[in-house]
This record gives C-alpha cells, sequence and structure tokens, in this order.
C-alpha cells in the first residue's frame, strides 16, 4: 500500500511539474490548474500567493474560472490586496462569460455594499440569473428575498418553489428553509412530516441550523466563508 501512495505522490508531482511548463507557455488553462495546484499543495508546496499571481495570468487571458477566482481573492483581502472595483471588473467579466459563481458572487458584493455602492436592483436582477441557472445558493437566497419581500414582491409560495429547487439539489441551507416553510405553513399547506424529513436531510449534510455546516462536515457547494462576511450566504 505505502509503495502506491508513493507512486501516487510522485506521479503527483510529475505532473505539476509538467503543467508548469505549459503554463509559463501562457496557455491559460495550465496556468489556472497551476493556481488550483498551489492554492491545494496538490504536488508543490502550498502557496496561495504564488496561486493567486497564477489566477492573475489566467484571468488576464480571458479564462473565466480564473477571473471568478481572482476576484473572490480581491474581495477577501487575505492574499492580495483587498479591492472591490477591481473584483467587480473580475467578476463581471467571469459573469459575462456564463460563469453562474461568479454571477452570484458578483450580486453578493452588490447587496452587501461594502466594497462598492449598494445596487439591490443589480444585486437582484443577478441572483435571478444565477437561480435560473440552478445554482442552488443563488435559488436559496432569491427564496429568502421573495419570501421577505426584501427587493422584490413578496411570494411565499414562489419562495418555497425556489427553497424546492435548491434543497433537491442537496443545498443544506435550502432543505433547512424548507422544512421551516412546512412547518409554518408559509407558502406550502403545513405538514410536520415532511417539514421533519427536510431537517433530516439538513443534518445529514452537515447543517447546525446556525448558519454554518457543524465542524469537520464538508458542504457540497465550495466554501468561502471569509468572502462576504458574517452576514452572507456561506455558500458561495
Amino acid at each position: 500500500m505505502w509503495g502506491c501512495e508513493a507512486g501516487l505522490a510522485r506521479d503527483v508531482v510529475k505532473a505539476a511539474q509538467l503543467n508548469r511548463r505549459s503554463a509559463e507557455q501562457d496557455y491559460a488553462d495550465a496556468q489556472f490548474v497551476m493556481a488550483l495546484t498551489c492554492d491545494r499543495g496538490d504536488g508543490v508546496k502550498q502557496d496561495p500567493v504564488e496561486a493567486a499571481r497564477w489566477y492573475r495570468k489566467a484571468a488576464e487571458q480571458g479564462h473565466a474560472d480564473a477571473q471568478c477566482e481572482y476576484g473572490l481573492l480581491l474581495i477577501a483581502g487575505t492574499v492580495v490586496e483587498r479591492d472591490g472595483f477591481e473584483a467587480e471588473k473580475w467578476l463581471t467579466r467571469s459573469s459575462d462569460q456564463d460563469n453562474v459563481r461568479a454571477t452570484y458572487s458578483l450580486s453578493l458584493l452588490y447587496d452587501n455594499g461594502e466594497l462598492v455602492p449598494r445596487d439591490e436592483a443589480r444585486a437582484v436582477e443577478l441572483l435571478s440569473r444565477a437561480a435560473e441557472d440552478a445554482w442552488p445558493p443563488a435559488q436559496n437566497r432569491l427564496g429568502l428575498k421573495i419570501l421577505h419581500g426584501t427587493g422584490v414582491e413578496q411570494d411565499p409560495e414562489n419562495a418555497v418553489a425556489w427553497f424546492r429547487m435548491a434543497a433537491e439539489a442537496g443545498l443544506p441551507h435550502a432543505q433547512h428553509n424548507l422544512a421551516r416553510s412546512y412547518i409554518a405553513g408559509e407558502g406550502v399547506e403545513q405538514d410536520y412530516r415532511k417539514a421533519a424529513k427536510w431537517y433530516r436531510r439538513a443534518a445529514e449534510y452537515g447543517f447546525a441550523g446556525n448558519g454554518y455546516p457543524r465542524p469537520g462536515v464538508v458542504g457540497v457547494i465550495p466554501v468561502r466563508l471569509h468572502v462576504f462576511g458574517p452576514q452572507a450566504v456561506p455558500y458561495v
């Protein structure tokens, strides 16, 4: 077993070396993979600063995923200097290439209003687009806005429909919100059995009921909790 693991480790290192050669020849896909490799420490020493450099290089060549990642790094400000307007630029470029994660993140940026001027109408427009593109965190967040009438017309039944889509896709926050809707009979006929079913599903995914997964449990959507602060939906 150890021999197999050592061989696998050598393969990972070799793959990283080969990929670096392509990245240094300005292949955007290779640069993005190099960024991920440095970010995760796969076959190379983990180095977030080096990862940011490769994300930026790939982003400048129009790589949509790299543009999204670099935009999120600019919002977080932990590796590169925090800059909301630069983040807006890169997320917009990525979103314009139909990167749904960038569209959702851009919506949060406008809704939060901390790093760029708040624009609720634009935030809702982008959020709706991401939700219609079947991004579960966007569907859940749009459901919450519709449920409470925040920037949109209040419509509990429509809110439940969005919760259900995200819940069926496996998002624990949406499963929790759907369960609460069944408990309250808000937007749906009151049904404690269905509420229990969805509470159970959320718990199975590690939802602790406080907006965050239980310690040691990994959610189904990539997480950057630090990006938009404690008021934001944790799944980005």
